[in-house]
């Protein structure tokens, strides 16, 4: 260890001891710093995320940061993410990228990022840019990639970041904009194609036409039909001067705003704007430059019923011949139902499991890859594991039988329904009463000791398209018990009895 490093260990200990925090001078004096040392160790501390400080008046007082590790956010954001080292190796990496890139946890975890899939679409000047970030520079650009026949575009965001131990990371998030680019494309392309025919009307018309004033006349056909193409447009449109005045505002832009066209031009974009949209806005037009032409950002606002709607903008750039930028054109497009189809999802999402979680019943859930999703805590007590040990860990029959075998749940998952009597031959069954549910005695060794007999149903969930994503596993213990007669009996608590010979 240097002493460099065990001098911040003392102030780190230091400041442990001291919760309430402590100024420079103390820290100085009490480990017989001088004070310029000191500060130099405190600044690297809070620079590096390890400590906070506070002002009061002159005084700095510092204290140990204290942080949630930023892994434990990874899932609950839909957007693919993944966190890299300076070294390049993969830290993290949430469920969306793995479920993008069809990939394993173990296939990318403490992984080189340029020794997995994934350097197909990060390469070339890839290093020098995370050292870039994690020194403190964000860094965004757009990139498009083919999967499977179909090509997707995103808005690479690197932020930099410091992990739960203090190192400096990038975090790189994917923000899927494929959807909107397929439709620039489209609009881009209807242009062109118009622009084509009115620039080929236009030469025929200038050839034809004798004098200034029927050229004039022809340059003025041209512009109205290409104002006309851009009103029947279905997006909103605005061109305006780099001061930010408005120059042209198509029908659907002006219906929006509650405004007509001759309100609008030569007003001030942002005289019309919330402050914060102004703001999102001008740092937008900042990083437009003539290696990024174009910047996509998401607006929100106010509509005529007092609801929010979302808006995603492009907003492009044109120069002329001198190279300096002649005019900005916005194109948005609303995204409100896909704005608000995304939360409802999410908060179904927090409700399923909410309700998972808080079930009397002992339940786990496992998806596609067999990997366990929920683990509840009825299902902690019947079984004695804890959930943090089971959540994200392969099934594995074990647990529940004298061998490793497939759970109901597994078969399930793939479908397999012809194997269910392999496995289960006597007593599994499809639900008469549930759909895409089966329910069986089997005898488990979950318990310690002899095993019990147990009441167990999986039930499919399937998406939109009637694809199985997960199946929720259900195990309940049977009570044995003898009549006076000296009859054998297991039932399952709180449903009919099971005479025990049908068991066997």
């Amino acid at each position: 260890m240097t002493h460099y490093d065990e001098e911040i260990a003392l102030i780190r200990d230091l400041l442990k001891k001291n919760p309430k925090g402590m100024t420079i001078s103390e820290i100085a004096c009490a480990l017989s710093l001088n004070r310029v040392s000191a500060a130099r160790y405190l600044d690297s501390l809070h620079y590096s995320g390890q400590a906070e400080m506070r002002q009061f008046g002159r005084a700095k007082i510092y204290t140990l940061a204290t942080r949630l590790p930023i892994s434990s956010f990874l899932n609950v954001l839909s957007s693919p993410m993944l966190i890299v080292d300076g070294d390049l190796f993969i830290r993290d990496a949430n469920n969306a990228l793995l479920r993008l890139f069809s990939l394993k946890r173990e296939d990318v975890l403490s992984h080189s990022m340029l020794q997995t899939k994934l350097s197909a679409s990060y390469s070339g000047m890839f290093p020098e840019r995370i050292q870039e970030v994690i020194n403190g520079k964000e860094h965004v650009e757009e990139k498009s990639f083919e999967r499977k026949g179909k090509r997707y575009s995103f808005i690479v965001r690197m932020v930099p970041i410091v992990d739960e131990s203090g190192q400096p990371c990038a975090t790189i998030v994917l923000e899927d904009i494929t959807e909107l680019k397929r439709y620039q494309q489209h609009l881009e392309t209807m242009v062109e194609l118009r622009t084509k025919e009115l620039q080929e009307t236009n030469d025929r018309l200038t050839s034809e036409m004798e004098g200034h004033e029927r050229t004039k006349e022809a340059i003025l056909i041209s512009r109205k039909k290409y104002r006309a193409l851009v009103e029947d447009m279905p997006a909103y449109i605005c061109n305006y001067e780099p001061d930010g005045t408005f120059t042209f505002t198509n029908e659907n832009f002006c219906v929006f705003m509650g405004k007509d066209a001759k309100d609008l031009v030569g007003v001030e974009v942002f005289s019309v704007l919330s402050p914060k949209n102004v703001t999102l806005i001008q740092d937008a037009l900042k990083k437009i430059s003539h290696e990024y032409s174009a910047e996509t950002i998401t607006l929100e606002f106010t509509g005529k019923d007092g609801t929010p709607v979302w808006h995603q903008w492009t907003i492009r750039a044109f120069y002329d011949r001198r190279g300096k930028v002649a005019e900005f054109q916005s194109i948005g497009i609303d995204i409100t139902d896909r704005i608000r189809t995304e939360t409802k999802l999410a908060e179904e999402e927090k409700k399923l499991d909410a309700i998972i979680r808080g079930s009397p019943l002992p339940q786990m859930i496992i998806g596609k890859d067999h990997r366990i999703v929920s683990w509840n805590t009825a299902m902690e007590h019947f079984s004695g594991l804890k959930a943090g040990q089971m959540i994200g860990a392969t099934t594995f029959g074990n647990i529940f039988y004298d061998r490793d075998r497939p759970l109901l749940a597994d078969l399930i998952i793939d479908e397999k329904f012809d194997k269910l009597s392999e496995y289960f031959p006597q007593n599994c069954r499809r639900s008469s009463y549930l759909d895409d549910t089966w329910e069986g005695i089997t005898f488990s060794r979950i318990h310690r000791g002899e095993g019990s007999w147990v009441f167990f149903t999986a039930a499919a969930i399937r998406n939109g398209e009637g694809v199985i994503t997960n199946v929720v596993e259900t195990m309940e213990d049977l009570v044995g018990y003898k009549t006076k007669d000296g009859t054998s009996f297991i039932v399952r608590p709180l449903f009919p009895m099971i005479d025990k010979d049908a068991l066997n």
